[in-house]
């Protein structure tokens, strides 16, 4: 078993999928920081509002992540 995770875990692909999720937790903070930072601003919002312009935002930078790094996750599959 430990052999096996030591294998998966110097995959490229995988090294590649946890980097993109890591970036996407880190706009996702990010998003509510500001939110969190600028509460005066934005007194309507309720919290069921923020979540759903938070999974609007979580569906946005998936795109933007892979339109940025599109090269590169294209040169992962080439041999």
């Amino acid at each position: 078993m430990r052999t096996e995770f030591e294998r998966l875990r110097k995959q490229p692909s995988v090294i590649m999928v946890v980097n993109l999720l890591l970036m996407m937790v880190i706009y996702m903070l990010m998003r509510w920081v500001f939110y969190w930072m600028n509460m005066a601003t934005y007194p309507d919002v309720t919290l069921s509002e923020m979540m759903t312009m938070s999974w609007g935002g979580l569906r946005f930078d998936l795109s933007a992540l892979c339109y940025l790094n599109a090269v590169c996750i294209f040169m992962q599959f080439l041999p």
